[in-house]
């Protein structure tokens, strides 16, 4: 039986809370009343543990898998959290998309920068 390497455990963690911290900035965007970072930790890690058990169903799908893959998770999301957070289905797909989109955008932007802070580093002269 193989062991999980400590390292890549922490940084599951960490993504969950980054990914938990995500998921509440959209939930205030879009004014989910019923909102903390407790819930959306227990929302990401439901939703994960849901979305990992679905995934393996959909992703042998030929060429729209992927496609379905993400539609599921974030339609998982949505559904895990109306019922943790008390809102409804659509305050909580537009919570989830948003936190996917604000999330996409400030961690891409940060790879772009960190790369473009490399290659300065790395240019002679």
């Amino acid at each position: 039986m193989e062991t999980i390497d400590p390292g890549v455990a922490i940084w599951f963690l960490i993504s969950l809370f980054i990914q938990a911290g995500f998921l509440l900035w959209g939930a205030r965007i879009v004014q989910i009343e019923d909102r903390s970072f407790a819930k959306s930790i227990g929302v990401v890690i439901i939703g994960a543990a849901a979305f990992f058990l679905l995934s393996p169903l959909i992703a042998d799908i030929p060429t729209i898998g992927p496609f379905f893959e993400l539609l599921g998770g974030v339609l998982v999301t949505a559904i895990v959290m109306m019922p943790i957070c008390n809102t409804t289905f659509g305050q909580a797909l537009g919570a989830t998309i948003i936190a996917g989109v604000l999330g996409f955008v400030i961690i891409g932007g940060i790879t772009i920068l960190g790369s473009a802070m490399l290659n300065l580093m790395a240019t002679p002269g």
